[in-house]
């Protein structure tokens, strides 16, 4: 049976995952044009949100823009979103990378990785002796 501790330890590693997701997301979203045309923003805006950012996120990018409506409209459009229509995380990542966009998670070097022990290299989890 997993202990509390184990299980505790477990949360703390979920929520640093869901912790650099949202900066992933956060970080593909600010490298867009946030002052593109009206459907690419609001496409932009609800792949954001389904990656789990929040409206100030939205928000901040979307004042970048020298077309930018005002908080009021930006705060319409994200209320508007919602989990129809297949737009997903991936869309905002594809819509980054075809920018330009370089992943950060995917840009560490085999140099800055932590170096494995043999057991934990077999076994893929930390070695208990």
């Amino acid at each position: 049976m997993a202990t509390a501790a184990k299980l505790t330890h477990g949360f703390a590693s979920v929520r640093r995952c869901a912790i650099d997701e949202i900066n992933r997301a956060r970080d593909a979203l600010n490298h867009l044009d946030a002052g593109c045309d009206r459907e690419t923003w609001v496409r932009a805006g609800m792949s954001a949100r389904s990656a789990g950012l929040e409206f100030a996120d939205f928000k901040n990018w979307s004042a970048s823009a020298g077309n930018y409506a005002g908080e009021n409209e930006c705060r319409t459009v994200w209320k508007s979103f919602d989990d129809a229509g297949g737009v997903t995380p991936a869309t905002l990542y594809r819509m980054a990378f075809s920018q330009g966009w370089q992943d950060p998670s995917k840009s560490r070097t085999k140099a800055s990785r932590p170096m494995l022990t043999p057991c934990q290299a077999k076994t893929n989890r930390p070695c208990v002796h």
